[in-house]
């Protein structure tokens, strides 16, 4: 018996196709560095889209086991491309997805949406607020939230970025994803 659409959205996407969505809906189909796809996919999980990955926070915030060996999985089976790049300011390397040579993947739109908006912001600023938002998730109030961010980031956590956290936060909680997979009507 098919899945009804109500049944559908509850089914939890894999780790293996989110992180597929999140390349895909990226400028260029390219994303660089690991952390970026794990900040990007709590944030889209963080507005409802059902990823079957658990997050916890580690040195770099916001991290998912499942979403790490996605990563390894789909890179070794082609899926994923990978290419060692120098990025920023202080030329570090980091290894840039993209997507493989006839990688099937689906366009999940509750992933597509949010991951085309956070584009435009840098990895650090993901960082504190994938932090801010994990916290908040786990029923803390936002002050403590921040306090806690600044706490354990340190050398990232600066009075602008965390009024640009708020701001990507409010955005992309307008993103979120209703039962049926589409934007609500009224945030």
């Amino acid at each position: 018996m098919p899945l009804d659409s109500r049944e559908r959205a509850m089914t939890p996407i894999s780790p293996e196709s989110a992180v597929l969505a999140i390349v895909a809906a990226s400028p260029g189909h390219r994303v660089q560095g690991k952390k970026r796809i794990h900040k990007t996919a709590f944030l889209c999980a963080w507005c409802d889209a059902p990823i079957g990955a658990h997050f916890a926070i580690r040195h770099f915030g916001v991290f998912s086991t499942e979403i790490a060996d996605a990563l390894d999985v789909l890179s070794f089976f082609g899926d994923l491309e990978t290419q060692d790049e120098q990025v920023g300011p202080n030329q570090y390397f980091t290894t840039v997805y993209s997507l493989g040579k006839g990688a099937a993947h689906e366009a999940i739109p509750a992933i597509s949406r949010v991951a085309r908006h956070l584009a435009r912001y840098s990895t650090p600023s993901l960082e504190v607020a994938s932090t801010v938002a994990y916290f908040m998730k786990q029923g803390w109030p936002e002050a403590r939230a921040v306090a806690e961010t600044a706490r354990i980031k340190p050398a990232i956590s600066t009075p602008e970025r965390f009024d640009a956290t708020r701001t990507l936060l409010k955005e992309i909680a307008g993103l979120r994803a209703t039962p049926h997979g589409q934007r609500p009507a009224h945030p």
